[in-house]
């Protein structure tokens, strides 16, 4: 039910490759598009989302480990959406129009991994709602989740994700209107949600 925007893999050798995908037919009336630029440590993710009327729009990911948001949680109380927010459990969170950030510490895993950190940032968007609450993960297991929520027609999820070793530090992430910058890494988004995302 969608295409391939592109595929680029002809940066290997400077150390990042970026692909995009779109979609029209997953939801009826709307539009969603995403690009992904890979680079040693991180990933850069941006999620459009295009419809005809304003409606509540999620972003989700989860992960093993014990979730820490970056904002001052309270407890929500909703009436859910969906059947499957059902199973969403202890949900809390905060408003922001800011940049804001969230981390899971890893337990288990591999060498490499265990003990570390997922640590990500996204950038802030006007009555945007981030939320963490626990919900169903694979095999039997309860995975902390992060829902974020605004109410619109059309949006723009920018997220970068760093894994992060036992004592690694997050790079500095700073997001302005032509891109994001982590650390000295530039990547740049382009002037629609079909272009391709570039490292400089």
């Amino acid at each position: 039910t969608g295409e391939l925007l592109y595929f680029d893999n002809s940066h290997e050798e400077q150390g990042w490759v970026s692909a995009g995908a779109r979609s029209a037919e997953a939801y009826d009336g709307w539009t969603l598009s995403r690009r992904l630029l890979l680079a040693e440590g991180l990933l850069v993710d941006v999620f459009s989302v295009e419809g005809g009327k304003a409606e509540p729009i999620d972003w989700l990911l989860r992960s093993p480990g014990k979730l820490r948001l970056g904002l001052e949680p309270a407890p929500i109380e909703e009436k859910p959406l969906h059947s499957a927010y059902e199973y969403f459990q202890g949900l809390r969170g905060a408003s922001t129009k800011a940049d804001w950030t969230a981390e899971w510490a890893l337990e288990g895993g591999n060498d490499r991994t265990a003990g570390g950190l997922l640590h990500l940032t996204m950038r802030g968007a006007p009555a945007t709602q981030a939320a963490q609450a626990v919900a169903p993960g694979p095999a039997g297991k309860r995975w902390d989740t992060l829902r974020v929520r605004r109410q619109a027609k059309q949006t723009e999820f920018a997220a970068v994700y760093q894994m992060l070793a036992p004592g690694q530090t997050p790079l500095p992430v700073r997001f302005h209107a032509g891109g994001v910058a982590v650390g000295e890494k530039e990547i740049r988004f382009g002037e629609s949600a079909a272009a391709p995302l570039a490292m400089r």
